[in-house]
């Protein structure tokens, strides 16, 4: 979880040694074990409450980023991004079999913006 090494925990143990005294040591290590398990279990209740508001299955879940606002609408739009690509298709096909008919140039290109409407200075 953390990527300590043996070295590392011999070194974190003889600070807590040193720091701690050997007669409180006992105590100390009882407490912090109590307080990660609390962390943990104040965790897993947060992550149920979560996907019981969101009403998410949650075999779909894999851990807390899936829970992400982003992800989350990532999730919900994917069927909808599909749809939207299976009727421009369909239209692509309806142009493609009627040669006379104009393709809409707007689908070919979203980002472009009608011609601005002219501007009369003695209008204002």
């Amino acid at each position: 979880m953390f990527d300590i090494g043996l070295l590392e925990f011999a070194a974190l143990a003889v600070v807590a040694l040193l720091v701690f005294g050997p007669d409180r040591l006992p105590k100390v290590t009882a407490q912090a074990t109590h307080w990660l398990r609390q962390i943990r279990e104040q965790a897993q209740s947060a992550r149920q409450q979560l996907t019981d508001s969101i009403d998410v299955d949650t075999s779909m879940l894999k851990d807390l980023t899936d829970l992400h606002p982003r992800n989350i609408m990532r999730s919900v739009m994917e069927p909808i991004d599909e749809a939207r690509s299976t009727v421009e298709d369909a239209g692509r096909a309806a142009t493609d079999s009627f040669p006379g008919v104009a393709p809409d140039t707007r689908a070919a290109n979203p980002a472009a913006a009608p011609a601005p409407a002219p501007f009369d200075p003695d209008a204002t």
